[in-house]
């Protein structure tokens, strides 16, 4: 039997590289039938559905998958399925579920962030922008970071963040 899952799982992946979805969903759902367990499957099968513009599909594959296995990736696609929903909640709980079992990841923060400006949310967007700049200086959650702190009028902090981003570059480039 786990050869016939690793089968089937080899060819759902290989049927997504080759874009071919339809058959990468049938592979996908012959190992479900044989691993109901299998959060990683309806994962890549959530993603599909999303893919396709099957919200309902993919939502259900995503919470399911979080269901069997609490990772940050479901928890992630999920939210992101909300968020495009203008589901913002679901979308902010599903963000930080991931943030969670994550923290370290600077975009699992910034698209809370942005979760967080579209609640209406500045003062909580600008907190998760910071805690990514943390995490990766001179990264994209810097440059969102500065525009935030140049919209609530703090250009001095905007200035700052910008500077050291400045700073890190040189770092990276010289060290090329």
């Amino acid at each position: 039997m786990q050869g016939q899952l690793r089968r089937l799982w080899q060819d759902a992946h290989q049927n997504l590289v080759k874009n071919d979805k339809s058959r990468a969903e049938r592979s996908l759902l012959a190992l479900l039938k044989l691993d109901g367990k299998n959060y990683g499957a309806y994962n890549k099968l959530g993603i599909i559905y999303a893919q396709q513009g099957m919200k309902k599909e993919a939502i259900e594959c995503f919470e399911i998958s979080s269901g069997i296995n609490q990772n940050a990736s479901s928890l992630h696609n999920l939210g992101l399925i909300y968020f495009n929903d203008g589901q913002y909640e679901k979308a902010a709980r599903a963000f930080e579920q991931s943030i969670d079992k994550d923290p370290d990841n600077p975009g699992r923060r910034i698209i809370l962030a942005k979760t967080l400006e579209k609640m209406d949310e500045p003062k909580a967007a600008i907190k998760e922008l910071e805690k990514a700049h943390k995490l990766k200086p001179g990264g994209p959650a810097s440059v969102q970071l500065a525009h935030a702190y140049k919209q609530i009028g703090a250009p001095e902090l905007a200035e700052e963040v910008e500077e050291e981003a400045k700073k890190l570059k040189q770092i990276s480039t010289r060290a090329s």
